[in-house]
């Protein structure tokens, strides 16, 4: 079984938080001529967007790590 202290555990959230949230920051980048997003054609938003999803998802798995070996009903030795 996994057995992450406390603070492993806290700072796994921490930065799983901090990840999605710069994620929905990037996900949101647009160029000055787009309209829209179908419109889009500079390659660094896009660069940005593909950044974006990926510290999204990497956010995710940060904060399900931060649980990795709890069980619900049944106390840490």
């Amino acid at each position: 079984m996994i057995r992450l202290s406390t603070a492993s555990r806290a700072i796994a959230f921490i930065a799983g938080w901090w990840l999605i949230a710069s994620g929905m920051g990037q996900l949101g980048a647009q160029s000055k001529g787009a309209d829209s997003w179908e419109a889009e054609t500079s390659f660094a938003s896009l660069q940005l967007r593909a950044q974006g999803t990926t510290n999204i998802g990497l956010g995710w798995l940060a904060m399900a790590g931060s649980v990795a070996g709890l069980t619900i009903g049944q106390k840490q030795d």
